[in-house]
């Protein structure tokens, strides 16, 4: 069934209005185009993100910042609970 979403969403949601795409780049699953092109949207990739940063981390430093935050958060409240 996502296949067929694929095939009906996929096109539209990655292709220019009104190219019709290279029938010969149509399908590389086996083999690698002979191209080597790549799509025709101008879109700015990231090499990294925060959280793949964040996944990265030792375990040890992400519970000190968790531990951290929670002081934090402990000591900013008034006292009594209530405003």
């Amino acid at each position: 069934m996502s296949d067929r979403i694929m095939e009906l969403v996929g096109t539209f949601a990655q292709q220019k209005p009104g190219d019709p795409g290279d029938p010969a780049r149509r399908d590389n699953l086996y083999d690698p185009r002979a191209d080597a092109l790549r799509g025709t949207q101008h879109v700015r990739a990231r090499t990294s993100s925060s959280v793949l940063q964040a996944q990265k981390l030792h375990p040890a430093v992400v519970m000190l910042g968790v531990v951290g935050a929670g002081i934090v958060v402990a000591l900013g409240r008034p006292k009594g609970g209530r405003r």
